[in-house]
């Protein structure tokens, strides 16, 4: 699967991906507080499916640093482009190949719980805030709870039509 990644048609999508991860990221947002409730993980785990860890890497780390380029929200912070790649290689890792709930569900708690809770309440905390780890963690608490939900929930939906996208166009 990794020489057909490069092929024309799967680099367009791929570059289609992308440019949805960047609207759904930064422009479908809903902000309430210190809370962000967004879709941009849609795209990295179409990514992730169809072309495995790398293609959710690239569509990831390219869509963070082209959202952060183009709708700047303060510097550009390398460390949440790191964290947005982990994020494609984990979805690929778990989603591409075996598809099942329970896998959904590991790959969605790991993501939030691991890379977005933690490791992102760390750059947060390093870089911006510099206020206690901990009470940063408790406060991101709830947008961890409705994310983990909604990530599966919607992930569990979108499962069947990227495996009949895979059938007819990738096959």
């Amino acid at each position: 699967m990794r020489s057909k990644l490069f092929e024309t048609r799967n680099l367009v999508i791929l570059s289609f991906l992308v440019t949805l991860q960047v609207v759904l990221e930064r422009l479908g947002g809903i902000n309430v507080l210190e809370m962000k409730i967004g879709f941009g993980f849609l795209p990295i785990v179409m990514a992730a499916v169809l072309y495995g860890p790398v293609g959710g890497a690239i569509v990831a780390g390219m869509g963070d640093l082209l959202g952060a380029l183009l709708f700047p929200t303060g510097a550009y912070m390398p460390c949440f482009t790191l964290t947005a790649v982990l994020v494609g290689l984990e979805l690929g890792f778990f989603l591409h190949k075996k598809r099942n709930a329970v896998r959904v569900a590991i790959a969605t708690v790991l993501h939030q719980l691991v890379l977005v809770w933690f490791l992102n309440t760390y750059w947060i905390v390093l870089f911006f805030t510099h206020k206690a780890y901990t009470a940063q963690l408790i406060m991101r608490l709830p947008q961890l709870l409705i994310m983990t939900v909604v990530e599966f929930l919607v992930t569990m939906a979108l499962l069947p039509l990227c495996t009949r996208y895979e059938k007819k166009v990738l096959a």
